[in-house]
């Protein structure tokens, strides 16, 4: 699997002119659908923790566009380390990629496309990956959009 920067990157950039309803829209369906990652999050100032996750994405993407495959996994692994520190369990990561991937899909509108989707769903299990090491079987969030794009987008 190779990482499509550039798909990533120019969606990235759509939704960055929205990022505090971006955020919000994140966190408020992360809760509802997941309302067990709530407690996660239950001592948090909600406003910087909106800005970290458009600023995680942000410096993933930065750094998967200058191609420097230390820094990169370097950060992933740190950025792990810190989600283990708050408890963040296996399990989190596929309500965050579900969420992530539908929370895209509905700010990009029509320019989310079965593409576009495959490859924000590859990156996101390639980065999860590197943040939780032990083998972590993200399938089903990679299956579950695949079907939500048949639903939404003309193959």
């Amino acid at each position: 699997m190779s990482i499509k920067v550039e798909l990533l990157a120019d969606s990235f950039d759509l939704v960055r002119s929205q990022k505090e309803a971006f955020a919000k829209t994140f966190y408020s369906r992360l809760f509802v659908i997941y309302p067990q990652t709530a407690n996660l999050l239950q001592e948090t100032y909600m406003k910087r923790q909106e800005a970290s996750l458009v600023a995680a994405l942000a410096t993933v993407i930065s750094l998967l566009k200058k191609a420097d495959n230390n820094q990169f996994v370097s950060v992933v692994q740190n950025l792990g380390k810190r989600h283990q520190g708050y408890g963040v369990k296996r399990e989190h990561y596929w309500m965050v990629g579900n969420v992530l991937l539908s929370t895209l899909a509905d700010f990009l509108g029509d320019r989310w496309t079965a593409n576009l989707n495959d490859a924000w769903a590859e990156a996101y299990q390639a980065i999860v990956g590197l943040m939780y090491p032990i083998s972590v079987n993200l399938d089903a969030t990679v299956r579950e959009h695949k079907e939500r794009r048949e639903d939404r987008v003309p193959v």
